[in-house]
């Protein structure tokens, strides 16, 4: 028996030897040890504050008959009894609803309120499109039907492809460019961890990025294209 327990420790050292070999420490910690992402992993990365600008924006309150009416039609909806004891039961921290610039719902669980830290995951996709909005009016990027190879021309040297793929296609999901879903051995050559947990995602987009079907033609929900 300890014979068959040293023979299985040896190989897991190296089999994650081989990962470190072939994908670095960092990275490779990163996938063992944190494993799935959770709300709190902006403690993890490097953060860096955006100072607010001198212009804002504040969404008007909703009335309280409209958010009467905005409980009611989604306890309808979901068939519920109640939007917040929902939240609770799903271990929701922060549930925000706007509707035409109006504040329709908003509620804090947990100990959580509005101060709060939370990781933004996808949220930050519809700020990366508002980034590249301001990129654009300030003349640093052409347009949204720029070929990504103007801005990354390594990827032409890999596959003359991408030069069919534009911004836009990037911004719809609609770029043709391979994802596929879920983690599986061995674990760090897997899309989702590679476009999260990757200490240079700028390689990742460069090497990593594969193209399957031509732009413009299927929606993919697909990390890679936000990076």
């Amino acid at each position: 028996m300890k014979k068959v327990l040293s023979i299985f420790f040896l190989l897991i050292i190296l089999i994650v030897a081989i990962f470190i070999i072939y994908h670095g420490p960092v990275y490779t910690y990163r996938v063992l040890v944190w494993q799935d992402s959770d709300y709190d992993d902006y403690l993890l990365f490097n953060t860096k504050p955006v100072v607010k600008g001198k212009q804002t924006f504040n969404f008007e309150s909703a009335s309280p008959s409209q958010e009467d009416q905005f409980r009611k039609d989604f306890s309808i909806a979901n068939s519920i009894s109640n939007i917040d004891s929902l939240m609770i039961a799903n271990n929701t921290y922060a549930f925000i609803v706007i509707r035409n610039d109006t504040l329709i719902y908003e509620n804090y669980f947990f100990n959580n309120n509005r101060e709060s830290m939370q990781t933004s995951f996808s949220t930050a996709k519809s700020i990366l499109s508002l980034l590249i909005g301001i990129a654009i009016q300030e003349n640093k990027i052409k347009s949204i039907n720029d070929p990504i190879t103007d801005y990354i021309p390594e990827l032409k040297d890999r596959d003359s492809k991408f030069m069919e793929i534009t911004i836009e296609d990037l911004l719809h999901m609609r770029s043709g460019i391979a994802f596929k879903k879920g983690v599986s051995f061995p674990f760090v050559t897997s899309d989702e961890p590679l476009t999260y947990s990757h200490p240079d995602l700028r390689y990742v987009a460069i090497n990593k990025t594969r193209i399957d079907i031509n732009p413009d033609i299927k929606f993919l929900y697909n990390d890679y294209n936000a990076l």
